[in-house]
This record gives structure tokens, sequence and C-alpha cells, in this order.
């Protein structure tokens, strides 16, 4: 996260690719991508498999430390198949606005579920194996949704972001819209995209404090252990997308797996996981009736 954005827009934040280790081309099956997925009962207004499927437009702002061709795919992860548009970054550390338009794909359907259905891919760097071949002739990439496996043709041309460490890529204002027009961008409120992220990610550490290395007990809370030490469960802020995966620590340690049980770091695990709550979490050799403490996140991403 990065505090360098585009002037004037009422960005606060971008998001910041670092790159620590060039490469980016090592070999012909490497790919570079940020990517942004979608479940399927989201995106059923597109009308994917039917005669009336949608033309979308992407909007987005980018910093790229380098000029030339840069490309974005459309992905369908129930058909793999593939669109893609490449835009030209014209001056190198510069914010520039992008906007490209994709034609829907009207031989197959999204499936109506809470699982991935329709990816959104940016481009900073690809092996031979994604860009050998012959980009269709149309002055914004690909006409037409091709199958996965045509992956040659996928992003022709694409320079390397990835051959130094001085490099930095940044995007922000990111927005999909229906229709072929790009609107400006929505500023939601900060409690409504607090609540929209819940929905994949929640964890109890304060604002600002990263899990894994923050190891303050205000970001940790207390429950209490039954006569059989293990604790009782916990009902998530939002229903999440599915189950999440529970990662538990001691509040004032970074290893995983563990709660501070009376004093003593104890192993414990969450048991009986749905969307909406965790049944207890275990501590095989807990103290029982007593208080335990912990740290926890919930991950539910696609």
């Amino acid at each position: 996260q990065s505090t360098d954005v585009p002037t004037g827009q009422g960005f606060v934040k971008s998001l910041k690719l670092d790159i620590t280790t060039a490469g980016g081309v090592s070999n012909a099956n490497t790919y570079t991508e940020i990517n942004y997925r979608f479940e399927g009962q989201d995106v059923q207004s597109l009308c994917y498999g039917t005669s009336n499927a949608k033309t979308v437009t992407l909007s987005f702002w980018v910093k790229s430390p380098k000029t030339g061709t840069h490309w974005v795919r459309l992905y369908s992860a129930d058909t793999s198949k593939f669109i893609s548009r490449k835009y030209t970054v014209s001056s190198a550390n510069t914010w520039q606005k992008v906007t490209l338009s994709f034609p829907g794909y009207t031989s197959e359907a999204f499936t109506y579920d809470n699982t991935e259905a329709l990816r959104i891919s940016w481009y900073f760097a690809q092996g031979s194996d994604y860009s050998s071949g012959t980009a269709q002739a149309d002055d914004g990439g690909w006409l037409n949704w091709a199958d996965a496996s045509d992956r040659a043709r996928n992003t022709v041309g694409q320079v390397n972001c990835f051959d130094s460490t001085d490099n930095d890529i940044y995007l922000a204002g990111v927005q999909l819209e229906v229709g072929s027009v790009a609107t400006d961008f929505e500023h939601r409120t900060f409690a409504q995209e607090l609540d929209l992220c819940e929905r994949y990610y929640q964890n109890s550490y304060s604002s600002g404090n990263a899990p894994a290395s923050s190891t303050g007990n205000i970001n940790g809370i207390n429950l209490l252990s039954w006569g059989d030490g293990n604790v009782q469960g916990l009902v998530f802020r939002k229903r999440m997308r599915a189950a999440p995966s529970v990662v538990l620590r001691h509040p004032t340690g970074t290893t995983t797996g563990k709660v501070n049980s009376s004093g003593t770091e104890r192993s414990a695990s969450a048991v009986d996981i749905n969307e909406h709550k965790l049944k207890y979490i275990d501590v095989p050799s807990g103290a029982a009736n007593s208080w335990c403490a912990f740290t926890y996140e919930l991950i539910s991403e696609l």
C-alpha cells in the first residue's frame, strides 16, 4: 500500500508492487500478474452465454517503470476462455489513466455460485509461452474470446517490468462497469469498503497492525475455556463467502496455531467452521475453566 497516487483524483492510497528480485522472463512458462476475482453469483447480470452478453469497460490508473506495450486480460474460470486488451505506457514512472472495453462472451454462462467466475489480470512481464504468438490485428488486442490453450497469443509484446529491483508498479482507481463508456470513479465510504472486504477477510487486529508482525495484547481477545479445556466459539462480524481458514496466534507472538492459555502458550485449532461462525477452539493441553487469549485471522478469499 502506498500514498503515491494520481494528483487531483480523490485517491489516498494505491497498490504498490515492489520488485525485490529481478527476473520476469526467466523461463518460457514464467508469468507475472495482479488479478481480481469475481464470484459467479455477482456477474450474472452480464448475461454471458446469451446473445445479450454485455460489453464491460475497465478503467484504472497505472504507474509503470517501463514505456511500451502492456496487457490486461479478462478470463472466464468456468469456461477457460479469455480476451485480452493492450495499452501503451507513454511515459515511465508517471501516472496514466487507461480505459479498455471488452465484448461479452455469448457461448457459455457463468455458474451461479460463490466460486470464481471472472478474473481481471494485469500483466507486467511474460515468458515466451504467453507472448511468442501473433497478436490479432486490431488496435486493442484480441477481437474475440479465445481458449486458454492459445496462450502464446495472450500478451504479445509485453514489456518486462521485472528486470530490475529499482522498478516499482502502482495501480489505483480500478473500476469495471457495464457498457462501453467509463464513468467517473465511484468513491465509496470507508464503512462501505470495509463491509465489502469482510466477506473475504477479517481479523482481530487494530487498524494498521499487520498480522504476523504485531505483538500487542490489544490485538487479541479473551474467552473462557470449558471443563475439558476447549474454548467457546466465535460468531464472525459478517457472514463470509465460504467457511474461512482460521489462523490463531498468541497475542504477543507470531507463531500460528497458538493461544495464551492461563499464561502458557499452547497449541490450538478452530473446530466446526462455517461461513458465519466457528463452534469452539480446541486446546488439547489447555487449562480447564480459565481464560484463553489469542488473535485471529479469517481468510475466505477466492
